[in-house]
Formats: C-alpha cells, sequence, structure tokens
C-alpha cells in the first residue's frame, strides 16, 4: 500500500499553465500463494476528477513473475501483460 501528494508547478515551456495538485494511491492485497491483486487511483484535487484508474493481477514465485493490468483514463484505456524472469539469486535474468 502506498501514497503520495504530487505537486506540478506552472510552466510555460511544458504546457503547464496552471499548478497541478494530485494524489496518487496504490493497494496490493495477497490472496493465495504467489497471487495479489492491485488496484490504484491518480486524482486531480483542482478539478475534483480522476486522472487514472489501474487494476491488475499477478503471480510472483520469485523465479517467474507475471503480471496483467488494466489502466483506465478519461480518454480512453489499455491493457497489458508483464512477464519477469528471475536467476537463482532473485536478480532479473535479462
Amino acid at each position: 500500500t502506498s501514497g503520495s501528494y504530487i505537486y506540478i508547478a506552472p510552466d510555460a515551456a511544458l504546457g503547464t499553465t496552471a499548478a497541478q495538485h494530485e494524489i496518487d494511491g496504490n493497494v496490493a492485497v495477497p490472496i493465495f500463494d504467489y497471487w495479489k491483486v492491485t488496484a490504484g487511483l491518480t486524482w486531480d484535487l483542482n478539478s475534483g476528477k480522476y486522472i487514472e484508474a489501474r487494476t491488475g493481477a499477478g503471480y510472483d514465485d520469485g523465479y517467474l513473475g507475471v503480471s496483467t493490468y488494466a489502466t483506465i483514463r478519461p480518454g480512453g484505456w489499455s491493457t497489458g501483460i508483464h512477464l519477469t524472469l528471475k536467476g537463482p539469486d532473485g536478480e532479473i535474468a535479462f
């Protein structure tokens, strides 16, 4: 579980004309050995609207990690799969 506050200062060169204030939260809940479900939300404090909502599920036994996720934004959505292979020392293999 994590949360953060995000402040983006106005910068015309970057296209940000007003200060942006956002909060972001994420939670991961174990459901079985090696399995978890995740959810997250980024909220715009200025407009009172969400920026991004995330959900997913994953498996990680220390050698093989597989997760799937969905991200929803006001303008559309995306999904994906992430694969991680680890060596005997637990470090990413490649």
